[in-house]
């Protein structure tokens, strides 16, 4: 017994023909150029302030002036970003420091809660779930004053220093505040 090949003799899918364009598509096609000029436009609109805020970094405090704010600088200057980075780097380092520790810690704990959630039923795991829920859904600026208000009351053990000007209750509270997000994502 020999087997052949057999070969398929469908038609092929019939392409339909091209549709002559509608109305609408012609009148699209042709206000196309005056979207483009219009979104382009405000494209200027909204990068002027940027130009502005640019040129004006660079000119010594000098010539630093509203009416020559349209004007390159006469002498290129980086005093301004010096004296910017010396009176911010302070607060941006506080910032990074606070922001990416509290970042780690909340994903940390707020994985292994969302394991421990999703893995392990136990009597009340629900009235849990509700609560991290209700969690995310509080405003951070709702909890600031009362936080404030109670790191201000608290502190340091064996010390009589106030927790309210350390970094370690701002990583803590952005920890638990972070922590119902981290579980339920």
């Amino acid at each position: 017994m020999s087997i052949e090949p057999t070969l398929r003799t469908e038609p092929a899918a019939a392409v339909p023909p091209k549709s002559a364009p509608t109305r609408a598509h012609r009148r699209w096609h042709g206000a196309r150029p005056a979207a483009f000029v219009l979104l382009l436009a405000f494209m200027l609109v909204f990068l002027i302030p940027v130009y502005v805020l640019v040129v004006t970094s660079f000119k010594p405090l000098a010539e630093a002036d509203p009416s020559t704010a349209w004007s390159l600088p006469r002498h290129w200057s980086l005093e301004g970003w010096k004296q910017a980075w010396t009176s911010l780097r302070p607060g941006l380092e506080n910032s990074v420091r606070i922001a990416v520790t509290g970042s780690l810690l909340s994903a940390v704990l707020g994985s292994m809660n969302g394991f421990v959630l999703s893995k392990w039923r136990f009597p009340g795991a629900d009235a849990v779930f509700t609560a991290l829920l209700f969690g995310m859904f509080i405003p951070y600026q709702a909890v600031m004053i009362p936080l404030a208000g109670l790191m201000g009351d608290l502190r340091l053990t064996g010390q009589d220093v106030p927790l309210l000007g350390a970094t370690l209750p701002l990583i803590v509270a952005h920890t638990v505040y972070g922590i119902p997000i981290c579980t339920l994502s």
